[in-house]
């Protein structure tokens, strides 16, 4: 006798191997997160009354995107241990994700008064000051960080980016350069050297850059998309059509890469691929546009893709005023781990 799926006994155990598959799989997948928090979890429950378990707890939490709880753990340590400069510093990290970027300023400062030589407390106030547009000051805190650690290559992406912002590109590949010397595998120093030679209009240096970067790691999307960019200066639309969707792929997800895919396709012809990517620069990347967005949709409905795509285009030259994130790639702050 032959079973079918319609025999209860059956189908009960098939329910329950799948079942516990995906319980195998959740399992799996917060593995990581499991070995974080509850080890920490269980030291907060076993030395209460100690910060550094609460400081551990604290970036296990933080590393999962759970904040307010991160935030929590850090105020405890520092309650239990006033002079504890870790738990300033990543109360400080915690307020800069937060965007409340004044306490998280207090924060940094506070920890700098117990470790004053500590250069990645330096490193995240400077990443604070450039977010708040205070340059000058960023520029005299990161240049304050780098002597205390000679392998602080860090400090000069940082620098780097700040020298770029500040439309200083000698000093931007300068900095840039160093930081690759300290540590040949920083996929973001390289990666931004690639993007400062590629504005200089030096397209095979730019090249060498991201291609470095794909060396250290063949998944990283930005490099990806300043591959594209190379490939579209030389005129090879497909290659850089390739690029461009491998770095979306991959999560980049930004407007320049869209934008520049969405340019490749018009130059292919591909009108209505080239159509998509604008619009998914409109829904995604522009605010007070909605009236604008709505008639652009109503457009859809028309047979000229011509007219469409100029629209579009049209469109977006209205709304770069609102433009939320070119192809660019900010400085991380840091917590200072256990």
């Amino acid at each position: 006798m032959t079973h079918r799926l319609t025999d209860k006994p059956l189908l009960r155990f098939v329910l329950a191997i799948i079942i516990l598959w995906y319980a195998f799989l959740a399992i799996v997948r917060n593995d990581v997160y499991l070995k974080g928090v509850i080890l920490w979890w269980d030291g907060v429950k076993k030395t209460p009354a100690k910060a550094r378990p609460h400081v551990s707890l604290g970036v296990a939490y933080a590393k999962d995107g759970l904040l307010d709880e991160a935030e929590k753990e850090y105020k405890r340590a520092i309650s239990l241990d006033p002079n504890f400069y870790i738990a300033y510093n990543n109360l400080g990290v915690v307020y800069k994700e937060k965007r409340r970027l004044d306490e998280a300023i207090k924060e940094f400062k506070t920890a700098l008064s117990f470790a004053p030589s500590y250069y990645d407390v330096y490193n995240n106030l400077g990443i604070v000051y450039s977010e708040k547009g205070m340059k000058d000051e960023a520029e005299r805190i990161y240049k304050r960080a780098i002597p205390l650690n000679r392998f602080n290559y860090v400090g000069y992406v940082n620098l780097g980016l700040l020298y770029l912002e500040k439309g200083s590109v000698n000093e931007a590949i300068e900095n840039l350069n160093k930081a690759v010397e300290l540590n040949p595998e920083s996929l973001v120093a390289h990666t931004k050297l690639g993007q400062v030679y590629f504005m200089e209009g030096k397209i095979e240096a730019a090249e060498k850059a991201f291609r470095n970067a794909l060396e250290i790691d063949p998944e990283y999307g930005s490099a990806h998309s300043g591959m594209g960019q190379v490939y579209m200066a030389k005129g090879l639309l497909d290659d850089a059509i390739t690029e461009f969707k491998k770095a979306l792929e991959l999560g980049v997800n930004d407007l320049a890469t869209h934008r520049n895919l969405a340019t490749m396709y018009e130059k292919k012809g591909l009108l209505d691929d080239a159509t998509k990517e604008y619009e998914r620069i409109l829904l995604h990347g522009y605010r007070n546009c909605h009236p604008l967005k709505d008639k652009a949709v109503s457009l859809e409905k028309e047979k000229d893709k011509g007219k469409i795509l100029k629209y579009y285009k049209g469109l977006i030259e209205i709304c770069d005023k609102g433009l939320a994130n070119e192809n660019t790639e900010k400085a991380q702050a840091h917590n200072i781990g256990r």
